[in-house]
C-alpha cells in the first residue's frame, strides 16, 4: 500500500553500487510489509468479501502514508548536512525522539482505530466493508509506525548507513511472517497484526541503527 519510494541514499565515492543495492532490498522489504497483505489474507483461505475489507480498510488507513511521501524529500537534506557535519549527535537524539513520538501516537491510533475506525470506514466507503474493531486498530497504529519509520530511516540515510536500513527492514519482514505464522485469529487479524509487529521491529531497528551510526568515528 505505500505509494512511491524514499529518496535514494547519498553513497560515498566508490561505494554507490553497495549503497544502492541495500537500499533497493531496505525498499523492497518495506514495500513487501505494507503491500503483500491482501495477497497473504487470500493465500490463508480468506474470502472475498474479508480481503475486500482488508484491502478497503488499509486503502482509507494508509493516508498519513501518502502525505508523507510529498515531505521526505524535504528533510533528507538538513538530515546531510548534520551528518556530514557536527550534529550527528542531534540527529542520534531526534531519531530517540522521534521513535518515542511513534510509540504514543501508534498506541493513540490502536485505541482510536479500535473505537472508531470501523464506523469511519464504514462511513466513507460503506457499511459493507465495516472490519472488525482489531483489524482497524492494527491497520491505524501499523500506518503510524510506518509513517514515523519512513522518516527515521531519512536519518540512516543521511548517515549513508543503508547496510543497516536493509537489517532493519529484513528483520522487520520476518517478524510480520512470523506474526502471521503464530498468531490466532482469522486471516484478516493475523495479518493485520503481523503488518503492525514488523513495523515495529522495523523502526526499532532503524532508531538503534541511528544511534550507533552517528556515534563520533
Amino acid at each position: 500500500f505505500r505509494e512511491g519510494s524514499p529518496t535514494a541514499p547519498p553513497a560515498p565515492p566508490g561505494g554507490a553500487g553497495a549503497a544502492l543495492a541495500t537500499f533497493i532490498t531496505a525498499n523492497a522489504a518495506s514495500q513487501t510489509i505494507v503491500a503483500a497483505g491482501p495477497l497473504v489474507v487470500g493465500a490463508l483461505g480468506a474470502g472475498a468479501a474479508e480481503r475486500s475489507v482488508f484491502f478497503e480498510t488499509f486503502i482509507l488507513f494508509r493516508a498519513p502514508l501518502t502525505v508523507a511521501y510529498s515531505l521526505i524529500a524535504r528533510v533528507l537534506p538538513p538530515f546531510t548536512r548534520l551528518a556530514e557535519s557536527d550534529g550527528r549527535r542531534t540527529l542520534s537524539r531526534w531519531s530517540v525522539r522521534l521513535g518515542a513520538v511513534g510509540a504514543i501516537l501508534g498506541t493513540a491510533a490502536f485505541i482510536v482505530g479500535r473505537w472508531i475506525g470501523p464506523s469511519l470506514v464504514a462511513l466513507f466507503l460503506g457499511e459493507e466493508y465495516r472490519p472488525s474493531p482489531g483489524l482497524a486498530a492494527y491497520a491505524a497504529a501499523g500506518v503510524v509506525i510506518a509513517t514515523t519509520a519512513l522518516f527515521a530511516q531519512q536519518m540512516l540515510i543521511a548517515l549513508r548507513a543503508t547496510a543497516a536500513l536493509a537489517v532493519a527492514w529484513l528483520c522487520g519482514l520476518l517478524a510480520a511472517g512470523a506474526t502471521v505464522a503464530i498468531a490466532s485469529g482469522n486471516a484478516s487479524l493475523r495479518v493485520g497484526l503481523g503488518f503492525l509487529a514488523g513495523e515495529v521491529v522495523a523502526l526499532t531497528l532503524i532508531v538503534l541503527a541511528v544511534v550507533s551510526a552517528a556515534r563520533p568515528r
